[in-house]
């Protein structure tokens, strides 16, 4: 989760490499505070994700907790099977591109209640928009953003 993070702000063009790293006297590169800030949203964003596992809709961070204490399970008691399924997949991430983001801000309010976006919706979305910090949105807005 945290290189499809790092990707994603790299595709993005969040960091630039001149004025988002810095190099130590002892010659180690290290992020700038607000480049490492657009990192930590971006990471955040994608373990809050929901995917569907055994019928349920679960955030990637649950099924890790959950995860971790079946495994936990399994080294503390004898015998029995453990089993690891993730439902990771790129595509399915609900990684919002730039373009969609592009849309976003340029939407009208005539567009927005055409697409039938609430008005709270439609303000948070555009204010994370107008900020750069990644869009979290449910599959039924952004389908009608789109």
């Amino acid at each position: 989760m945290v290189d499809l993070s790092v990707l994603e702000v790299l595709q993005d063009a969040k960091l630039d490499r001149k004025q988002d790293f810095m190099v130590t006297e002892n010659y180690h590169i290290r992020l700038r505070p607000n480049a490492a800030a657009a990192l930590i949203d971006r990471v955040s964003a994608n373990l809050n994700r929901k995917v569907k596992l055994k019928g349920r809709s679960w955030s990637y961070e649950s099924i890790i907790t959950e995860t971790a204490r079946g495994l936990a399970r399994h080294l503390t008691t004898p015998g029995g099977r453990f089993d690891i399924s993730y439902p990771f997949s790129v595509g399915e991430s609900g990684y919002v591109p730039t373009d969609l983001t592009e849309r976003v801000l340029s939407m009208t309010v005539a567009d927005r209640k055409a697409a039938g976006i609430s008005k709270t919706t439609w303000h948070y979305i555009k204010r994370r928009a107008e900020t750069g910090k990644p869009l979290r949105l449910y599959r039924k807005v952004a389908d009608r953003v789109a």
